[in-house]
């Protein structure tokens, strides 16, 4: 057990006088400064979080089936394991797998305030405190990608049988719908460690910050999508599998929690800060 609950083995640290990074450069320094401790984090979750993913590569291997049955027949079999397992890494590192995510995230996001955190302890205590919030993201995840996928799949159907630009139309709004939806898991899981908020508005606050944010989340979301799919596409779908479960999860997510620790610490905390001291100036 000492992969995981062995943190004492001492670095040379950072000079207290060195000038502060920012921005992408911070990012990169941390990615580096965490290395291990984030392949350490990406095992651990990866293996908790087995049974939800296992749900999600049996939903996507419905939809793979119909996708690659057009293929020629010896190449289905690998095409439809390939699209598949490529679909449920990506949904993990996008959307998540509930209240797993929540420890998940409490580390990374303690990496991206440069906080001190016990990897293996913190992760299943966060896990412990926000099961209840956690889990009523993992349903509502799963009423999405069922009730989404299904009605997405309709609309376009409909419209290959009808040319009907109504039913065009409802797809485009679905799909949108569906890319905001995303867009939110970049900030949920953070408010769920972060704040006391009821599921309501957890939503809410989220769907605005995806809103507000909305350039920087598209790069993000085309980013982990691009090389995502590249990694899937030059390995086996096994070699694949072994390099998500080593390291994939984290080294994708780690660059969403970065970005949404520190503005949700910089647009929320920071403001909520100044907002008290100014109170208090007031009062004396």
């Amino acid at each position: 057990m000492g992969l995981f609950f062995n943190y004492n083995k001492p670095g040379p640290g950072i000079d207290k006088n060195a000038p502060k990074k920012k921005g992408i450069f911070l990012y990169f320094e941390l990615l580096w400064r965490k290395l291990g401790k984030l392949i350490q984090v990406n095992m651990l979750y990866f293996l908790v979080s087995i049974p939800v993913m296992f749900i999600y590569y049996l939903f996507f291997l419905n939809i793979a089936q119909g996708l690659v049955s057009g293929a020629p027949a010896e190449h289905q079999a690998n095409m439809m394991v390939q699209l598949t397992s490529f679909l449920t890494i990506l949904l993990v590192c996008l959307w998540g797998t509930g209240p797993i995510s929540c420890g998940f995230t409490f580390i990374l996001r303690n990496f991206a305030r440069e906080e001190h955190v016990w990897l293996a302890s913190d992760f299943f205590e966060k896990i412990k405190q926000n099961w209840k919030q956690g889990l009523c993201v993992l349903i509502l995840d799963f009423v999405m990608l069922f009730f989404g996928s299904n009605a997405m799949y309709f609309y376009i159907r409909y419209y290959g049988q009808t040319h009907n630009m109504l039913a065009l139309y409802g797809f485009a709004v679905l799909a949108i719908m569906m890319v905001i939806y995303t867009f939110m898991h970049f900030y949920i899981y953070q408010f769920i460690v972060t704040f006391e908020n009821k599921i309501g508005t957890l939503i809410k606050n989220s769907m605005l910050m995806a809103l507000a944010n909305l350039p920087m989340n598209v790069l993000l979301c085309a980013v982990v999508t691009i090389i995502s799919f590249f990694l899937f596409n030059v390995m086996t779908p096994l070699g694949a599998m072994i390099v998500s479960f080593v390291c994939w999860i984290s080294f994708m997510r780690f660059p969403l929690d970065f970005y949404a620790a520190r503005i949700i610490k910089r647009k929320l905390i920071g403001e909520q800060e100044r907002h008290n001291e100014e109170t208090e100036e007031s009062e004396i």
